[in-house]
């Protein structure tokens, strides 16, 4: 069942309430500039490495652009994140600036292009990934997925799990 895993990292916080402190509203009008926001972070971010509950906190800027072709583009410059992993004292700090490019297919189904560096979930495989590039995944009216993005790329994609244990 999708819970907000696989999504854009500022726009699923914030859209979900992830995000504890003040954020701004999802979508900002065309022609304005994104919208700052920080604050710590939440589920499922913090619970995607098994076995671990990490500390992290976001800040950066956000906007979400409708163009008039009905797809959607949301942008994140200026975005870092820092997860600690509380038991061992190992952090990591990322800049996460990347966008994503959402329209829909023939079916009704969600086509969700992430490019640029991004926070990522995944159902099929858990786990908390940055990912470097271009990556895609698909998802049905209901929110699941038919498709989700490689861990082979393309683009680099690198196990923050790991990188945290």
């Amino acid at each position: 069942m999708n819970r907000v895993i696989v999504r854009r990292f500022a726009s699923a916080l914030m859209a979900a309430g992830l995000v504890t402190a003040a954020a701004p509203a999802v979508a900002a009008p065309n022609g304005t500039p994104p919208e700052g926001f920080e604050g710590e972070l939440g589920e499922p971010y913090t619970t995607a490495c098994a076995g671990l509950d990490l500390e992290g906190s976001v800040s950066g800027k956000f906007k979400q652009i409708e163009t008039p072709v009905g797809t959607t583009i949301q942008t994140s410059p200026g975005t870092k994140v820092t997860l600690t992993n509380p038991d061992n004292g190992k952090t990591v700090r990322y800049v996460i600036t990347g966008s994503f490019h959402i329209s829909k297919d023939a079916d009704g189904n969600t086509v969700t292009e992430a490019r640029g560096r991004n926070l990522l979930t995944r159902e099929e495989y858990p786990g908390l990934y940055l990912t470097i590039g271009n990556v895609f995944f698909v998802q049905d009216p209901d929110g699941e997925f038919l498709d989700e993005f490689s861990l082979e790329g393309p683009g680099r994609v690198i196990n923050i799990c790991e990188e945290l244990s």
